[in-house]
């Protein structure tokens, strides 16, 4: 390693090289060391960095997190794929590091294929809402990047409900008792989609007491910068059969996925909100 650092920064890249990949070859530190010298000295040239790695599952793996962590997200993905299925399953640990680093810089496209790889989110897919209609129930003690998110709130009980739905074996209810925190998040999901493209997102709803100055609502917001990009009507007050509810919007110039999450309209402190809402059959097509 000590030699090919000293040839490389003499400018000799023909002896440098062969010391260099030498070093990536059973030596994890060594060989991220060798990584991080070539990106920087070729100017972050993938090319130039793989050139020196040497053969092996455990190499591309240590390069794959090279990438990870430098944000280079489709240059981790690429190399990951050329690993076998078998060769993957033998680094859960790190390629659970790996997805959470993507996650983390938002680079959701690539999160979103390792983790539907690492079977944490196998069913989720690009331009689709996962668990549409509620029909698995889930555990929130399993990580999930794509799926539903429920995050604690008082006063605000989630529920699968399998005598109420529009259709299949189940929705989701969510109870509202007297809550009265000016904002609310839950019942939310991240989605992959394509920048600058249009889209309709209907789903059904069912209300039944339900009443507040500040009603429920779904918004739909750019997860690359949490802005919102469009909200729903209101959930519609009092008791209501399911009705179907649309909103259409065109994904912004940078986003690569928007977060549905369910909302409220403000109304101010201390202003209650309280009944029950019934989820169903949500579906995110491209206009």
């Amino acid at each position: 390693m000590q030699i090919g650092n000293f040839y490389i920064r003499e400018g000799e890249i023909e002896k440098a090289e062969p010391e260099l990949k030498r070093a990536t070859v059973n030596n994890y530190k060594y060989r991220m060391q060798v990584f991080g010298l070539a990106w920087d000295f070729f100017d972050h040239d993938p090319q130039k960095v793989e050139e020196l790695a040497a053969d092996g599952s455990d190499v591309l793996v240590s390069l794959t997190m090279f990438y990870a962590q430098r944000g280079q997200a489709a240059d981790a993905l690429r190399i990951w794929n050329k690993l076998s299925d078998a060769d993957k399953a033998k680094f859960p640990e790190i390629s659970s590091v790996v997805v959470q680093g993507l996650f983390d810089k938002r680079a959701f496209p690539e999160a979103l294929e390792f983790s539907r790889q690492l079977n944490i989110d196998a069913d989720a897919r690009a331009e689709a809402v996962s668990n549409a209609g509620f029909e698995r129930i889930i555990n929130n003690s399993e990580p999930s990047y794509f799926g539903w998110q429920f995050p604690k709130q008082g006063k605000v009980d989630v529920l699968w409900d399998g005598a109420v739905k529009h259709t299949g074996s189940k929705s989701l209810r969510l109870s509202f008792k007297n809550y009265s925190a000016t904002s609310l998040f839950t019942a939310s999901q991240l989605v992959v989609v394509k920048p600058s493209k249009k889209y309709r997102l209907t789903f059904w709803v069912r209300t039944e007491n339900l009443r507040s100055a500040g009603p429920p609502q779904i918004d739909v917001t750019n997860a690359i910068d949490d802005r919102l990009i469009v909200s729903s009507q209101p959930m519609p007050q009092g008791t209501n059969d399911w009705q179907q509810i649309s909103v259409d919007f065109t994904a912004p110039e940078n986003c690569t996925a928007i977060s549905i999450r369910t909302t409220r309209v403000f109304c101010g402190d201390g202003c209650p909100l309280i009944g029950s809402l019934w989820y169903d059959d949500f579906e995110l097509t491209a206009q």
